[in-house]
C-alpha cells in the first residue's frame, strides 16, 4: 500500500499509489481522533484541497481585479458586490443612473469576457450583471445569504 521513507536528511514521504485498490490509510490529526479511509479516498482528498488552494489563489486575484475595475469606473457606479449565485460567482453592479448606459453595459461585457477567457481565473465560474440605480431592497434580492462582499467605493470591501 504505502511506502516510508526513512532517510534521516530528508522528510519522510508517504506514499498513495492509485493501484492499492484494497489499501487503507489512517490518519492521526492532532487531537488524535483516528480516521481511516481508502486510498483512492485519500487521493481524491488530496487533490480537492489542491484545488481549493488553488481557487482561493484566483478568489484574491478576482477580488482584487473587480476592486481595479470599481475604481476605473468609480463615477458610473453607485454600488458593487461580489455574491454566490447558483452554480458561481456574481458581480452585481448598480449604476448611478437609472437609464440605460451602452458604454458602460459595453465596459462590463468586455470584463466579463476577459475574466471568462484569462486561463488566471480556471475556476472560477463568474457572472456580471449591472442594475440600474435601484432601491437597496431591490438589490438583495440578487444577493446571496451565505456570502456578498459589498465594496466600498474608496476602494476597500465590506
Amino acid at each position: 500500500m504505502s511506502q516510508v521513507d526513512t532517510t534521516a536528511s530528508r522528510p519522510t514521504v508517504v506514499e498513495l499509489h492509485f493501484e492499492d485498490k484494497e489499501g487503507r490509510v489512517r490518519i492521526v490529526p492532532p487531537n488524535r481522533d483516528l480516521m481511516t479511509i481508502p486510498v483512492a479516498m485519500a487521493i481524491e482528498a488530496c487533490r480537492a484541497f489542491d484545488q481549493q488552494v488553488v481557487f482561493k489563489d484566483q478568489f484574491d486575484m478576482l477580488v482584487d481585479c473587480l476592486g481595479r475595475w470599481i475604481n476605473g469606473h468609480r463615477e458610473q457606479i453607485g454600488d458593487a458586490y461580489l455574491t454566490i449565485r447558483d452554480a458561481g460567482l456574481l458581480f452585481l453592479v448598480v449604476h448611478r443612473a437609472t437609464s440605460y448606459d451602452d458604454a458602460f453595459e459595453s465596459a462590463l461585457t468586455d470584463l466579463d469576457l476577459e475574466i471568462a477567457n484569462d486561463d488566471d481565473y480556471s475556476l472560477i465560474n463568474l457572472s456580471v450583471l449591472g442594475l440600474p440605480s435601484v432601491d437597496e431592497q431591490s438589490v438583495h434580492t440578487f444577493l446571496s445569504n451565505k456570502m456578498a462582499l459589498r465594496y466600498q467605493m474608496d476602494g476597500g470591501r465590506s
